[in-house]
């Protein structure tokens, strides 16, 4: 197992705290959870990215009825 020193501010070492109590865990079994979503996510994201860059290399771009229909949902009336 790896081992790091971290600072963190009051704020989130008191935060840190409160969960590991509410959880009956340490403060590094919360830190160490936490890290690993972060990385999972930030893995998904990047998978996603280079995906996106890969169809767009491919000339896989999205035609203009398909961006209608994306955008529309967010159509706004203008004032």
């Amino acid at each position: 197992m790896s081992k790091f020193q971290i600072e963190v501010s009051e704020q989130i070492g008191k935060a840190l705290g409160d969960s590991a109590l509410q959880k009956g865990k340490n403060t590094s079994d919360i830190i160490s959870e936490a890290i690993h979503v972060y990385l999972k996510l930030e893995q998904a994201q990047m998978d996603e990215i280079f995906r996106g860059i890969h169809e767009a290399d491919q000339g896989e771009f999205a035609n203009e009825e398909d961006l209608s229909r994306f955008f529309g949902r967010w159509e706004l009336d203008a004032p």
